[in-house]
């Protein structure tokens, strides 16, 4: 599709958060990194596998990458 950086829109929203001093948690990249570790598809249901929405596993990999930030950030105990 002519996209030179799938993680655009990540980079972006991290370096807006950096100038205000407020703390992000980027997933795009990391959800990226996990599927490809482990051969699986974090977006799709059904026939549509691999594209669209995340699907289950997809939002249960994202909380886990959430959860242990907020809890190693001492946000969360």
């Amino acid at each position: 599709y002519g996209v030179s950086d799938l993680f655009y829109p990540d980079h972006q929203f991290e370096k807006i958060c950096e100038r205000q001093n407020v703390p992000a948690i980027i997933l795009g990249p990391r959800l990226q990194d996990y599927a490809e570790r482990n051969k699986v598809y974090l977006h799709g249901f059904g026939s549509d596998i691999g594209n669209g929405h995340w699907n289950q596993l997809g939002h249960r990999i994202a909380g886990e990458l959430i959860a242990r930030d907020l809890c190693a950030d001492g946000i969360l105990k």
